[in-house]
C-alpha cells in the first residue's frame, strides 16, 4: 500500500507533490512532531493541548466536528520545566501520535496548503523555527489505495 508523507515547517505552508493523486480512500496512520528543546519555564509553547492541522484537500467533509471541521487533531502536551530537574537541552522533544483513521478525501493536488493551528483555539497558529521550545516540524503519514489513476473513461 502506498504511503503519503507531508512535513510541515511553517504554520501556513505550501506544499508540493512530484504528481496529483486521484480521490480514493486514505488513513491517516501517523503524525510526528518534533519540538526544539526548551530549558526554562519561558521557552515553552502554550499549545493548548497540541495542534491541530487544516490539509486544503480536505474540501467537503471527511472530518467533522464541533470544534472545527476538517482539521486533523494531534494532541500532545510540551514538558513543563521544573526547577528540581536538569532540563532537556540536547535531545529534540519527539511526540509520535498513531492513529487509524479511514476516510474518502478529494483529489490530492500535487500543491495544496497546509495550515497549523493551536488545538483548541482554532484560530492561533504556534511558531516553528529553530529556537528553544519552537515546533521543528511535524510529519503526517497516510495509507492510500493506488499510486496511479487506473480509473480510465473513455
Amino acid at each position: 500500500m502506498p504511503v503519503l508523507h507531508l512535513r510541515i515547517k511553517e504554520a501556513n505552508e505550501n506544499i508540493n507533490l512530484s504528481r496529483s493523486l486521484h480521490a480514493q480512500s486514505f488513513v491517516f496512520k501517523r503524525a510526528v512532531v518534533v519540538m526544539n528543546p526548551s530549558t526554562q519555564p519561558n521557552q515553552i509553547q502554550n499549545l493548548d493541548g497540541g495542534v491541530t492541522i487544516q490539509l486544503s484537500f480536505f474540501t467537503g467533509f471527511e472530518l467533522l466536528s464541533n470544534l472545527s471541521s476538517n482539521n486533523i487533531y494531534l494532541p500532545f502536551s510540551p514538558p513543563k520545566i521544573d526547577s528540581n530537574v536538569t532540563p532537556n537541552t540536547g535531545n529534540y522533544d519527539v511526540y509520535d501520535i498513531r492513529y487509524d483513521l479511514q476516510f474518502d478525501a478529494e483529489d490530492v493536488k500535487n500543491s495544496f496548503n497546509a495550515k497549523v493551528f493551536h488545538y483548541d483555539s482554532g484560530k492561533d497558529q504556534p511558531t516553528f523555527g529553530s529556537a528553544a521550545g519552537n515546533i521543528k516540524y511535524i510529519d503526517l503519514y497516510f495509507e492510500f489505495d493506488n499510486l496511479f489513476n487506473s480509473n480510465n473513461y473513455q
